[in-house]
């Protein structure tokens, strides 16, 4: 595992992964199938919940709000309040501190996901999966980036759990997998894993809230301890 840095330590740059959908039997199938994974190397780890403010089954665009901003909103809503007012998100916090920013996708711009860090909509109608190992390649980069950087925060999370999965068969030794199963061809309210490393990981140890999550990244951008 990597080291990081200590808590009060602000970081220069954030880098923020997330996997769609990854929960921990995700992870557990990748781990299979390629042995040793670049996930392994966070020192960091905790749990996330991802229920929005009106259902406990969350979906995309309220959990990526959640994330981006620091609220829990409603089911499809994206970066507004349950009063459909506008939230900040941590892109616009970043542009007001002078920061450069950007967004790199494998679904259109446009979805809910990274939609909810650039846009506001009442409803996310109104605007490709990554294979796990695709996904655990493109972390590996970032913490190697990071690790030479040294002022760099690196979280690893997701909005929600897809599908319920559980694997049951399989050879760690031959990295296969024989039989997996969902319970659902949907979301679950099943939290999901978080990894991070670099300058203020500690605050992101534990089991909390995804808007936490959001409330933490944002205080780190404008260097604030998040209010209890």
């Amino acid at each position: 595992m990597l080291g990081c840095a200590v808590d009060n330590d602000y970081p220069q740059n954030i880098i923020l992964f997330i996997g769609d959908g990854m929960g921990v039997g995700h992870i557990t199938a990748g781990k299979i199938a390629r042995g040793n994974m670049n996930l392994e190397r966070f020192s960091v780890m905790g749990l996330v919940t991802t229920h929005s403010a009106n259902q406990l089954i969350t979906e995309s665009a309220a959990a990526a709000t959640a994330l981006a901003t620091g609220y829990e909103t409603n089911n499809r809503a994206i970066s507004v309040s349950v009063d459909k007012e506008p939230l900040k998100t941590l892109f616009e916090y970043a542009k007001e501190e002078g920061k450069s920013l950007g967004v790199v996708v494998t679904s259109s711009v446009t979805h809910a996901t990274p939609a909810a860090f650039m846009a506001h909509a009442d409803d996310r109608r109104q605007h490709a999966d990554a294979a796990m190992i695709d996904f655990d390649d493109a972390v590996g980069a970032g913490l190697d980036f990071a690790q030479k950087n040294r002022r760099t925060l690196i979280v690893v999370t997701a909005d929600h759990e897809t599908g319920g999965m559980a694997v049951h068969g399989g050879s760690v030794q031959n990295m296969q997998l024989d039989s997996t199963a969902f319970t659902t061809t949907g979301h679950t309210a099943a939290m999901v894993p978080l990894f991070a490393y670099g300058p203020g990981s500690t605050r992101f140890s534990g089991i909390q809230d995804n808007a936490r999550v959001g409330q933490a990244l944002i205080g780190l951008l404008l260097k604030k301890k998040i209010k209890n």
